[in-house]
């Protein structure tokens, strides 16, 4: 009777109140069929173990054969067993279960008999999505594919390419021949897209978390899932990393800069400007009491040194300049002039206008806890930061001028050079935390997940050298086409004081699930604050 109660309001449950989760899965399912000789063996115990960390999920067979385990840990390799009297004890090992995905895996059991040990065997394909459980299209990227993933940029959009149904675009990834934007991002259920929509489809030029803290990534085209909707394009969901009963520790680095790229090309000598990216990073984890608690940390640092200007200043007004040269109009003498009466007139630093390189370091850090409370209750709660920025030259939109013979070359053209002073720095900073409990009631029938996330994206523009009234001073070209020409441009950049970005979002989801028989009950609350 207490049963029959607790099915229908499961049932209610998911009737009134199956709101979208958007993309929000962090788990996997595993589950299949036990039979015998004679077909279906009801009340055959399955207990999974999560190897790494210890951790255990359990489950029994209904009248069916049939078993599930909803909510456990991605990724693996788990160890199942079925062990139940008057058979022989079965163990699967090696078992890699996928982000968001049903993982089957069917059990044949055989009457015990004297001497007949334990039969054990090793999972095959566990990267295979070829099987009937499948629920719609999608690809599941496993940590040993990201890691061997050859990439560039180390962002998330190049592992993403990996599903058949990627497209490039020069924003970012889109799934389905859609647009970029159309695609939910979530990490540890937390969001992660671009909020805002300038720029690429993820936050902080396309790198918002270090790909050495991801632990699983899943791109779904087409689930048949309620809890993976609200998007139009890809359902692009991943995890972090955690730790496990053994210590770990990397540390990692990668370089280029303009000293390993070469200087001809067909035998005609060719110039680098000064050029250097050099990424550092470290990852540590471990059990802080095994079996129960365990930590994990990445950090990660990046120096970052482009050219401010290729273009020179000609020394003397008989040099060419134009495209031809690396001269613009300009001349030194002049620019010099300029900056030193700016510095006695009114003490202010216009900057350099050549020879000079932009530094932009880029910091990330990932902490994260699990905490295996006891056989049916986990939780976890994870944090990461990126602070990063790029450096701009001033912009080429203007108000305009009435006068028509005012040419419409901007400050970045031959025929000007601009100060130092004059650029911008596009802040790209993003923070994320996400909390998650998940509990198993009723011998793992019904599981539930609460979880709990905000995400900032923050994106101010800054300047160098302090503020001052932004100018520029315009020239008549008498030897050329006899137009008005932007000769040089000093002070704050005009579109950059108070351009902000600032998006916050904070989501509250909870997930209930009842399987009764082959049937999987969902049900679920979400609660989404967007602050733009």
């Amino acid at each position: 009777m207490k049963s029959s109660i607790r099915f229908v309001l499961s049932v209610m449950m998911a009737l009134t109140c199956a709101f979208s989760a958007f993309a929000q899965v962090t788990t996997a399912n595993i589950g299949g069929k036990v039979t015998d000789e004679a077909g279906a063996v009801a009340g055959a115990p399955v207990i999974a173990v999560y190897v790494p960390t210890g951790t255990t999920y359990y489950g029994v067979t209904d009248v069916n054969g049939l078993y599930r385990l909803d909510g456990v840990t991605p990724g693996g390799p788990y160890s199942i067993t079925v062990e139940m009297l008057g058979y022989r004890k079965v163990t699967v090992t090696d078992l890699n279960a996928a982000l968001g995905t049903d993982t089957a895996l069917d059990f044949t059991l055989q009457e015990e008999a004297l001497g007949l040990e334990a039969a054990v065997f090793t999972a095959d394909a566990v990267d295979s999505k070829m099987n009937i459980q499948r629920s719609g299209v999608g690809t599941a990227i496993s940590q040993q594919k990201i890691t061997s993933m050859p990439t560039v940029s180390r962002s998330m959009n190049d592992i993403m390419k990996l599903t058949p149904q990627a497209s490039s675009t020069t924003s970012g990834f889109a799934v389905g021949g859609g647009n970029y934007r159309g695609s939910s991002v979530t990490v540890d259920g937390a969001a992660f897209n671009n909020a805002f929509g300038i720029g690429q489809n993820l936050p902080a030029g396309g790198t918002p978390i270090s790909l050495d803290a991801l632990d699983q990534i899943t791109v779904n085209v087409t689930p048949f899932d309620v809890r993976q909707s609200g998007f139009t394009g890809g359902a692009i969901k991943a995890v972090t990393k955690s730790g496990s009963n053994e210590f770990h520790a990397s540390v990692y680095n990668y370089y280029t800069s303009d000293k390993v790229r070469g200087d001809k090309v067909a035998g005609e000598s060719i110039s680098n400007s000064e050029i250097l990216d050099n990424t550092t990073g470290i990852t540590v984890g471990g059990p802080i009491i095994k079996n129960k608690l365990f930590f994990f940390v990445n950090a990660e640092y990046t120096i970052d040194n482009s050219p401010g200007s290729s273009r020179m200043a000609r020394t003397s007004a008989s040099d060419k300049w134009g495209n031809d040269v690396t001269y613009n109009r300009p001349l030194a003498s002049e620019l010099d002039e300029i900056k030193d009466f700016l510095s006695e007139k009114f003490g202010y630093n216009p900057g350099r206008y050549q020879g000079y390189s932009l530094k932009t370091p880029d910091y990330k850090l990932l902490a994260r806890l699990d905490w295996n409370i006891n056989s049916n209750h986990k939780f976890n709660i994870r944090y990461n930061m990126v602070d990063s920025k790029y450096g701009s030259a001033p912009s080429t939109s203007r108000t305009g001028l009435p006068d028509s013979s005012f040419s419409s070359s901007s400050a970045t053209s031959m025929y000007a050079l601009h100060f130092e002073g004059a650029r911008y720095f596009q802040e790209q900073n993003f923070s994320s935390i996400a909390a998650e409990l998940n509990s198993r009631f009723l011998d793992g029938a019904l599981s539930n997940t609460l979880r709990v996330s905000y995400s900032h994206q923050y994106e101010p523009r800054s300047v160098t050298g302090g503020y001052f009234p932004s100018v520029d001073l315009v020239v008549n070209d008498v030897n050329g086409d006899g137009k008005n020409h932007i000769y040089t441009t000093f002070g704050t950049e005009i579109f950059s004081y108070g351009n902000l970005r600032d998006v916050s979002t904070a989501i509250v989801t909870d997930e209930l699930s009842y399987s009764a028989g082959i049937h999987n009950i969902l049900g679920g609350l979400q609660f989404e604050y967007d602050n733009t």
